[in-house]
């Protein structure tokens, strides 16, 4: 028997979690925290994180180059990422802002999500997006506030989908996904002949001209023979509180419903 539909006061406490976690990030110390609390803990962690961990993962001769160099990557998130228009901006060397972002990769501070193409050479060679890998840390560190930010929204979902899939098995592969047209897809999950196209609407509704890259992209994906006979979902994900249908395999599910309990 299927499992009834969620109760109203059980969507808004999921709706409420769903938005702390994005103003606040996953850092399970904050929890109990009071918001004032939560501020001063997440200056203390990057502080922390420039004075004693850096030392361990390899010399940095200008901790406040660096630290610039955090708040300008942080500003970013979600967005192509340039070395060379970072280096610029922050007046150092490519290779200075490669290596600031090798330091913040293995210490898991930042993600780059690379797109999907046909070959492992093509998807090193061409633009990957940079995530922060804790959205209460890339607001804090861009100065954004609130929950109306795409990029910011984006960058949550994107962090869940990764951990998420560090939990499977056998993990899947995640990517986004342009076309020659410019048409883009935030991101594909990729496991075996199947197929998830992801795009991420700060807004509380889903519209239907969200659906037009989902079904140009998943159509895409299969004529390139990237997924023959794949089975193809395509989820435009939001800030609202229903589940519903806008096409043939396009669906709008919010956050809360994607990655909360009733998500099982």
């Amino acid at each position: 028997m299927a499992d009834a539909p969620p109760s109203a006061d059980e969507t808004r406490i999921w709706r409420g979690r769903a938005e702390d976690h994005f103003l606040w990030g996953g850092y399970p110390a904050l929890e109990p925290m009071r918001p004032e609390d939560r501020r001063a803990w997440l200056r203390d962690f990057r502080r922390t994180y420039l004075e004693r961990d850096l030392s361990d993962l390899g010399r940095v001769a200008d901790l406040d180059q660096f630290a610039l160099a955090q708040n300008l990557l942080a500003a970013r998130t979600a967005g192509l990422f340039s070395y060379s228009e970072v280096a610029r901006e922050l007046g150092v060397a490519v290779n200075t802002v490669k290596r600031y972002v090798r330091f913040l990769e293995i210490s898991y501070q930042v993600f780059l999500l690379r797109p999907l193409l046909p070959t492992v050479t093509a998807r090193l060679v061409k633009s990957p997006k940079l995530y922060w890998t804790d959205p209460a840390l890339a607001r804090l560190l861009a100065e954004q506030a609130g929950a109306e930010n795409g990029a910011m929204f984006e960058t949550a979902i994107v962090d869940e989908l990764l951990r998420w899939a560090s939990w499977q098995p056998a993990p899947p592969s995640l990517h986004f996904f342009r076309t020659h047209a410019g048409r883009e897809v935030d991101v594909v999950v990729h496991a075996g002949d199947r197929f998830l196209a992801i795009e991420v609407k700060a807004a509380r509704n889903a519209h239907r001209t969200d659906v037009r890259p989902l079904t140009e992209v998943l159509g895409t994906i299969t004529g390139r023979g990237l997924a023959r006979n794949a089975r193809r979902l395509g989820l435009v994900v939001t800030r609202g509180c229903e589940v519903e249908p806008l096409a043939p395999g396009v669906w709008a599910i919010p956050d809360c419903r994607l990655f909360g309990p009733a998500a099982g």
